[in-house]
């Protein structure tokens, strides 16, 4: 089955590049994380997954969405795949970038010190255009989560 599901555009090219899953369509297979993704957040209606990660992955509306197509090779329920779910997936997606960032960026500074250098590095290895504003976003998020691991560490 065909998919569009809307991303933002870094998203779309930090799954797009020949690191992760390469050019479009995506083939999703169900064991794979973004088919686990549809299938927990497009195929079976709306989840309670909300209250869990505190409305990070409800369904907002994103500005000049890129749809990334993919093609499930497992079946789904069509009454399901309305546009809303097929939103939570993208959320979702957005969610494992930020991810991938963060601890991508927490490696490099390991090794070298410099977490702008690691998120210039990241967006340089994923092949992305270089944006300054969501680096630095991506930077302020950064910050929290280290600081909130540090307050959890102690």
């Amino acid at each position: 089955m065909k998919l569009l599901i809307p991303v933002e555009e870094h998203v779309y090219e930090f799954l797009t590049s020949s690191e992760m899953h390469g050019p479009p369509p995506l083939e999703l297979r169900r064991d794979s994380l973004i088919g686990l993704f549809v299938i927990m957040l497009a195929s079976k209606g709306p989840t309670e997954l909300s209250h869990f990660y505190q409305g990070r992955i409800c369904p907002t509306e994103i500005s000049c969405p890129k749809l990334l197509e993919c093609l499930t090779e497992f079946p789904l329920r069509a009454e399901f795949l309305k546009e809303d779910n097929l939103m939570y997936v993208g959320n979702a997606l957005s969610m494992l970038f930020e991810h991938s960032a963060q601890f991508y960026t927490l490696g490099y500074m390991r090794r070298n010190g410099s977490e702008r250098g690691g998120l210039a590095e990241f967006y340089r290895e994923f092949r992305m255009q270089d944006d300054p504003i969501k680096q630095e976003a991506l930077r302020a998020k950064s910050k929290r989560f280290r600081a909130r691991n540090r307050l959890r560490a102690t």
